[in-house]
């Protein structure tokens, strides 16, 4: 018999008590469950722990780490704390590892569709499903989600194209995500979105421990950082007017991306990926505009 692909999860937690039973459940009803699942607590102080606990005692895949030793909190610290859930599964024969959210439900056959995706592209570096939201009482695709780059709620790597790019950026305003896909096209693995594998994300994107005002102006400073290009940026938040908080959150998020240009602040990649991802977002803005993609 063919030995069915093993793979790993990593999740950073903290204070996900109100989501995370809806994660841990659609994870052990997966068709091809992982190999071993680290969920890292990164400070967790509410009944987070208690019920990541529930679910190990059945599963026989989980574990459970505790991180504690950071005073100080930024978007980087999600990427230290799957930095520690990864180094917890680097000796472990799995050929692929996937991060996972602690406020999302899969598709009972998710991994077992994606590996099997994978199986059949061997290029393929980098894939994941698509997310939904709840609005007016359904589940819908994420407002303006492009559906090019894998969102970093849900994403599953090949390990070599994951060690190539080095694993995720601690990026102080977030964006670790939108890094890892462009560091895998620029590394010549392929990146994927299957949209049939519908993902649910009950926590309204961007607003963990903050306002949606605050989200809105936080995404503009995550896209400063990561170098994208200022037209782009005009265009993205045009685009997305239509997403609440609607026209306060586009002002928002121009501020948030050109005071630190004003400050004179330097994107925290290098000039070689700043080149790369300017090049893509002119492309994607002229097709944008010929309304053929979103942004």
């Amino acid at each position: 018999m063919m030995m069915r692909p093993a793979y790993a999860l990593v999740t950073a937690a903290r204070n996900e008590g109100q989501y995370i039973r809806n994660t841990l459940q659609s994870v052990v009803e997966q068709t091809l469950p992982p190999k071993v699942w680290v969920i890292v607590s990164d400070g967790s102080t509410d009944r987070t722990d208690d019920i990541v606990r529930e679910y190990m005692a059945g599963s026989g895949f989980i574990r459970l780490v505790r991180i504690d030793n950071r005073a100080e909190r930024d978007f980087s610290s999600k990427v230290f704390a799957l930095h520690a859930g990864y180094n917890d599964v680097t000796d472990l024969a799995v050929d692929y590892v996937g991060f996972i959210d602690a406020d999302v439900a899969l598709p009972g056959n998710y991994y077992e569709q994606l590996l099997a995706r994978f199986a059949a592209h061997p290029r393929l570096g980098l894939a994941g499903g698509a997310i939904v939201e709840e609005r007016n009482g359904s589940w819908e695709l994420r407002f303006a989600d492009s559906l090019k780059d894998v969102g970093g709620q849900m994403p599953l790597f090949r390990r070599r194209c994951y060690d190539d790019i080095g694993g995720f950026l601690p990026l102080p305003w977030g964006g670790e995500d939108a890094a890892a896909n462009v560091s895998a096209r620029r590394a010549g693995w392929d990146v994927r979105v299957f949209t049939e594998l519908q993902v649910r994300h009950y926590r309204p994107t961007g607003t963990a421990g903050m306002s949606v005002y605050g989200a809105r102006l936080r995404d503009g400073k995550e896209d400063y950082f990561l170098g994208y290009h200022p037209l782009f940026e005009i265009g993205k938040a045009v685009h997305r007017i239509l997403e609440p908080p609607y026209v306060s959150g586009c002002i928002l998020r121009l501020c948030g991306y050109f005071w630190p240009w004003l400050k004179g602040e330097t994107p925290m990649v290098d000039e070689d990926f700043v080149r790369h991802v300017r090049g893509q977002q002119m492309r994607r803005l002229f097709a944008m505009t010929s309304g053929r993609s979103a942004m």
